[in-house]
């Protein structure tokens, strides 16, 4: 069964052999300086375990032929202002993922201790409060870690088609998604909704 999901912004699907990417900044829309790739793999979702899959291990799919799910990458021009620099920004994330792995570690004791003091007819832990307080800090700084930058929150890569001949954008600035169209005739086309499969 196939479902529809509408969008409110026209998408744009391409040809991803032909794309010219305009030489403004999808984020501002101003003159660019400079370009960096933005990167992705196709997947296709699945239904059972990935394991149970024909080829889901690289030796099985060199010995069956299958492709490797190869990456796509797109060069897009931006300003400076809008420059991304992966090394500080997987640095952050990273740093985030470690201090919520110790705080849900350290939630085991936490729920233990505070288990066994309401148990003993203590009604609050003073520590809980500083418990509570670290477990808050980390989930603000893991939401403001992994929240998408600007650029990707205006230049976001929707999916392939099937046979992974064409991407679908969503483009959030109107002049660039214009001047995109304009400098793609052709191989683009505008839609509202896709059908997901």
């Amino acid at each position: 069964m196939t479902s529809r999901k509408f969008f409110d912004e026209p998408l744009i699907r391409a040809k991803i052999g032909k794309i010219q990417f305009p030489k403004l900044c999808p984020v501002c829309g101003e003159v660019t300086t400079t370009s960096t790739w933005i990167t992705t793999t196709p997947r296709r979702t699945q239904i059972s375990r990935a394991n149970w899959r024909v080829g889901f291990y690289a030796a099985e799919q060199k010995r069956l032929c299958l492709a490797l799910n190869e990456k796509k990458s797109f060069h897009v021009h931006v300003c400076e202002n809008h420059d991304i620099s992966d090394d500080g920004e997987w640095r952050t994330r990273l740093l985030a993922m470690l201090l919520i792995s110790i705080v849900a570690s350290l939630s085991i004791f936490f729920f233990i201790f505070n288990g066994n003091s309401f148990w003993n007819g203590d009604i609050f832990n003073p520590w809980m409060h500083g418990f509570l307080i670290i477990a808050l800090v980390s989930i603000v700084f893991a939401y403001f870690a992994f929240k998408p930058n600007a650029l990707e929150s205006s230049f976001q890569i929707i999916g392939f088609d099937y046979d992974i001949q064409y991407v679908w954008l969503k483009l959030k600035n109107p002049e660039y998604r214009a001047k995109f169209v304009e400098e793609n005739p052709l191989d683009t086309q505008l839609a509202n909704w896709i059908v997901k499969v």
